[in-house]
C-alpha cells in the first residue's frame, strides 16, 4: 500500500498540468479519493 501511494504521488506531481484518472470501479474510486486526502 505504501509503494502504491508513493507511485500515485509521483504520477500526480510529475505532470506539467497534472494527471487525470478515470476509475469505473466504485471501490477504486473511494481508494483513490482517500489516497489523495492523506
Amino acid at each position: 500500500e505504501k509503494l502504491i501511494k508513493n507511485e500515485f504521488n509521483v504520477l500526480m506531481t510529475r505532470g506539467v498540468h497534472g494527471l487525470y484518472l478515470h476509475a469505473i470501479d466504485p471501490a477504486l474510486q473511494r481508494a483513490l479519493k482517500e489516497a489523495i486526502q492523506h
